[in-house]
C-alpha cells in the first residue's frame, strides 16, 4: 500500500528523465531514434508524459529497448505507387434474379399485362385508322379529274 502512495508521488516525467538518464541515453539519441529534432524533443518531453501514467509507463517501456538510431534521408523516401492487379479488381455482381412469384410481382405482372392490353388495342386502333385514309386516298386518287404532267403540254 505504502508503495502505491510512493509511486503516486512520483511525477510520470521524473520517471521519464530518470530511465533515461539511468541507460545514459541523451535526448539526441531519443529524437534521432524516434525521427525528430533534438530541440523538438526537449520541448515535448515534459508535456508528453503528464497525459498519463499510463502513457509514462509505455514510454519508460520503450526507454529500456535497445535504442538504435534511424537515419532517414528525406530524399529518398517515395510514395508508394499502387499498381491494381486482377486480384485487386473486385468482379462486378450481376444483379440477383428477383423471384416473380412473389406477390408484389404478381401484382406488377397483372398491371402489365393490363397496360399491354390497352397498348395493343391502341396499335390495332390506329393501324385501321391508317389502312382506312390509305384506301380512301387510293379512290380519291382515281375519281380525281386532273390533268396528267404529260397532257398538260
Amino acid at each position: 500500500m505504502e508503495e502505491n502512495i510512493m509511486e503516486m508521488d512520483i511525477d510520470p516525467v521524473d520517471i521519464i528523465i530518470q530511465k533515461r538518464e539511468e541507460m545514459n541515453i541523451s535526448p539526441k539519441q531519443v529524437a534521432e531514434a524516434i525521427g525528430i529534432s533534438e530541440e523538438y524533443y526537449k520541448k515535448i518531453e515534459k508535456k508528453i508524459a503528464p497525459i498519463t501514467e499510463v502513457s509514462a509507463e509505455k514510454l519508460s517501456a520503450f526507454y529500456q529497448t535497445n535504442i538504435r538510431t534511424i537515419k532517414r534521408d528525406r530524399h529518398a523516401i517515395k510514395p508508394k505507387r499502387s499498381y491494381k492487379t486482377k486480384q485487386d479488381v473486385i468482379p462486378k455482381r450481376k444483379p440477383e434474379e428477383p423471384d416473380f412469384a412473389e406477390p408484389q410481382y404478381k401484382v406488377l405482372n397483372r398491371e402489365l399485362k393490363r397496360q399491354n392490353k390497352i397498348l395493343a388495342q391502341e396499335v390495332i386502333r390506329l393501324s385501321n385508322i391508317i389502312e382506312k385514309i390509305l384506301t380512301i386516298g387510293e379512290t380519291v386518287d382515281e375519281y380525281t379529274p386532273g390533268l396528267m404532267p404529260s397532257e398538260e403540254e
